[in-house]
């Protein structure tokens, strides 16, 4: 796993099936709502869940919705059990 200012992203090898998200810590200005209504504070970010296969799978804190400004305090892995 790889994190950045901004992002996050994770490369899995394949493990027979098991599905993974990638949580991404995020601290900042964000989408509260509808627009135009913001907030400023901790949120969470997270990938869609993912087979391992080797790819990079990628979450960043500025998809939260347009002018956001936010940076990542932390991320991780976690097992997804749909």
């Amino acid at each position: 796993m790889t994190k950045g200012i901004f992002d996050a992203s994770a490369v899995c090898a394949p493990d027979g099936g098991s599905n993974y998200v990638l949580h991404l810590d995020c601290v900042g200005l964000y989408a509260s709502g509808p627009f135009p209504l913001y907030a400023v504070g901790p949120y969470k970010v997270l990938s869609y869940p993912f087979t391992p296969s080797g790819d990079r799978v990628s979450a960043g804190c500025t998809g939260m919705g347009p002018g956001v400004f936010a940076v990542a305090t932390n991320a991780y892995v976690e097992i997804y059990n749909p």
